[in-house]
């Protein structure tokens, strides 16, 4: 059996919004696709990103934030998982389990 991965090499930059997040995951995704991959790889921690959207007043989220990105994160990830037909690994994202902190990986 043959299996194809595509690891994305992502760019992570200052994003002003959730909105910026998705179109940059979807364009990853989009690329990927061209190849025909079983399986796209995104790198771990990769969502914290997100902590650039900042709180209003120039001051990137502080760490503890990314948990309240989970489920608009899984939402994106099993759209494009469905849309595509391909496994996304989405890379590891922080979240909240009782009084921790914990890194994921999330397999759609």
């Amino acid at each position: 059996m043959r299996v194809r991965v595509s690891a994305v090499q992502y760019r992570l930059c200052t994003i002003a919004s959730w909105g910026e997040f998705a179109v940059q995951v979807q364009q990853a995704v989009a690329a990927a696709a061209e190849f025909h991959p079983d399986f796209v790889l995104f790198p771990e921690l990769f969502t914290t990103q997100l902590l650039s959207i900042g709180d209003g007043r120039g001051n990137a989220l502080p760490f503890a934030q990314l948990p309240s990105f989970t489920q608009a994160y899984q939402d994106l990830f099993t759209r494009l998982a469905r849309e595509t037909g391909m496994y996304l690994i989405g890379g590891t994202h922080v979240v909240q389990r009782g009084d921790t902190l914990q890194n994921v990986a999330f397999l759609f």
